[in-house]
């Protein structure tokens, strides 16, 4: 009897470690070996992986060509500059042996002299370079005419300024710019003009008119309607839009070719 229980407590005891080796590992942190399924899935997820991965390398590898192929373009730009200025010198150097270079030159100074001469008057303001005459003073309200009124009171600046002119050298390329400008607020009930545009320039004619008949000659003349597109003033008050109906006159001198000093 003792030794049956022997015999059976060593048997219990060998198919206990049997069990335990053929049974699967429980212990913390451990996990069963994945099967075919997951397996698959983890390469399918690498592969997609590797394909965003090499999309991005081909990309950059473009942009990196585009920029070499910028780089490039831009180092024969200045590579022809180069050249280019090197060339002016050479030219510069060689007419310096032969006196100053003819160069293009404004002598704005003219401008100011004329204005500068021109006598103040009640109905126009005098500027460093231009004559500006408040419509209101002169022309018939809402019209493009100017009264018998306004041009004699016109009559006294307008003849100062021509003789004014009269200072510029006889050579000198010039004209009077004659510009009408008007406010801001659209026409109403005029059956002449359909807009401020047409109002602003029948008034820059009618001076410009005015002038010829003072004696200044036709193509010495030109007139434009800018309408309300240059106020002086933002406002929207009466003394704003007075401010802004108004006719410039500029005197614009085209270059001429002097010697260079």
């Amino acid at each position: 009897m003792q030794s049956g229980r022997v015999v059976s407590g060593r048997w219990f005891g060998c198919c206990g470690l049997l069990c335990l080796a053929l049974a699967p590992p429980v212990f913390a942190g451990e996990r069963a070996v994945p099967d075919a399924a997951e397996l698959q899935q983890v390469l399918e997820q690498t592969r997609a992986d590797l394909r965003r991965l090499n999309r991005y390398a081909s990309d950059a590898a473009d942009h990196i060509a585009r920029l070499e192929q910028r780089l490039a373009e831009a180092e024969g730009r200045n590579r022809a500059q180069a050249e280019r200025i090197e060339q002016l010198g050479r030219d510069l150097r060689q007419a310096g042996g032969r006196g100053p270079a003819a160069v293009p030159v404004v002598d704005y100074a003219w401008q100011q002299r004329v204005f500068a001469a021109v006598v103040p008057s009640p109905v126009a303001e005098v500027g460093p370079d231009y004559l500006r005459i408040p419509t209101d003073a002169v022309f018939v309200f809402g019209t493009g005419e100017l009264g018998a009124e306004g041009r004699d009171r016109l009559q006294p600046v307008v003849r100062s300024l021509i003789d004014a002119l009269g200072q510029l050298p006889p050579d000198m390329d010039w004209r009077l710019e004659v510009a009408g400008h008007t406010d801001r607020r659209p026409l109403r009930g005029s059956a002449r003009f359909a807009s401020n545009w047409d109002l602003s320039a029948a008034r820059a004619v009618a001076v410009l008119r005015y002038l010829h008949e003072q004696g200044v000659a036709n193509p010495r003349l030109a007139a434009m309607g800018y309408g309300a597109s240059e106020p002086l003033d933002g406002g929207m008050d009466k003394a704003s839009h007075r401010r802004n109906r108004r006719v410039e006159i500029r005197l614009r001198i085209r270059p001429g070719v002097l010697a260079a000093n």
